[in-house]
């Protein structure tokens, strides 16, 4: 198994991703497979006209550079495994058409940290841009049928063995099947929109990578923006909100919609213990710091602004959590409040003070914070 997302030079580099037959239903469960990430189609695709599809760009971060779609004035949408499926990372560029280097602020894996279906992120810019540049692109509700007409877009290469061609936008307009072979290393998050390139097809698709199987035939997979949808935009509004927010990784599930100033952060009643979690602040001269008591680990160190605290991929249950506020802009306070295994929702807590049981074996299973003024 190898991975081969393209760098920022345009040079090959290796990262590990795993994902099992059964978690794609563009694969075919009885060929033994070997996995592999791509960083773009199109094979045999053709150049994107100029002004077309201007919403399609280039990220690129420390990780390599991806195909993205913006999807509101701010926000774009890629593959998760572009940043190695960490919970965020921050800095990069955007180019688009008519905005090269556009600079990033964060970007946010979705899913459970595996190719295919759920392999998503969203990503934020400092500024907004205009209409004039691009216009968002709509983020559809549902994964497209078989014998659909899709077309796909990206900035990968043309050869796979040589990763020759990256960086051109290209695309391919054709009837999605069970054995499309378009995908070459170089882009990963490129977008596939329902019907033409020149329609205003939704984008239903996103390329996630493609399965080497015996005989030579190759498979592409996808991950599905529609099954997301509901956490993609919920991490885009808590992202313009005031206040405090902050979204929760939970056990059987993955990263839940994101929520702000109060609302309930993981779950209740359904025996789902948090293992990560992520807490921001979208206003100006306000900084927030948190820590983690992790089962088998303990304290884990304290991160800030949005940096994932706990872990994923590994099972293992966040227990207790302490949150303070390393800046300030008006004097404001901040409150949060633990739900815990076996004891349910226990008292509020202030800022530095520990929500949750350290020696107990509880798991964290929900979370509330509130900031005010």
């Amino acid at each position: 198994m190898r991975a081969l997302p393209v760098g920022r030079s345009g040079t090959l580099f290796c990262a590990l991703g795993m994902l099992t037959v059964g978690a794609c239903g563009d694969l075919d469960p009885a060929s033994p497979p070997r996995t592999e990430e791509v960083s773009a189609p199109i094979l045999g695709g053709s150049p994107v006209p100029a002004g077309v599809r201007r919403e399609v760009g280039l990220v690129s971060t420390a990780t390599g550079s991806c195909t993205a779609t913006m999807i509101t004035p701010r926000h774009f949408l890629t593959a998760a495994h572009c940043i190695n499926f960490q919970g965020s990372t921050s800095g990069g560029s955007l180019s688009l058409e008519a905005a090269p280097n556009l600079p990033v602020d964060r970007i946010f894996s979705l899913g459970n940290n595996q190719l295919g279906q759920h392999d998503l992120a969203v990503g934020q810019l400092f500024n907004p841009v205009s209409s004039s540049v691009a216009v968002p692109a709509n983020v559809g509700t549902s994964a497209p049928s078989f014998s659909t007409t899709i077309t796909q877009v990206g900035f990968g290469c043309t050869n796979r063995q040589s990763g020759v061609g990256f960086g051109t936008k290209r695309f391919l307009t054709f009837t999605r099947g069970s054995n499309n072979d378009v995908g070459c290393p170089g882009d990963s998050g490129g977008p596939a929109f329902l019907g033409s390139l020149t329609g205003t097809g939704d984008l239903v698709l996103v390329a996630s990578g493609y399965q080497t199987v015996f005989l030579g035939d190759d498979n592409d997979f996808y991950a599905d923006p529609g099954l997301h949808r509901t956490e993609i935009f919920a991490l885009t509004n808590a992202l313009a909100r005031d206040g405090i927010c902050y979204r929760a990784h939970v056990g059987g599930i993955g990263w839940m919609p994101a929520v702000c100033n109060g609302a309930v952060a993981g779950t209740t009643g359904q025996s789902r213990d948090i293992q990560a979690i992520q807490i921001w602040s979208n206003r100006p001269g306000v900084s927030v710091c948190y820590n983690a008591h992790l089962a088998g680990i303990g304290w884990q160190g304290e991160v800030c602004d949005s940096a994932m605290a706990g872990t994923t991929g590994q099972s293992r249950s966040m227990e207790a959590i302490q949150v303070r506020l390393r800046s300030r802009s008006r004097g404001e306070t901040l409150n949060y409040q633990a739900h815990v295994a076996g004891l349910g929702w226990m008292a509020p807590v202030s800022e530095g003070q520990t929500a949750g049981t350290t020696g107990q074996s509880r798991g964290l299973q929900a979370l509330t914070l509130t900031m005010t003024p």
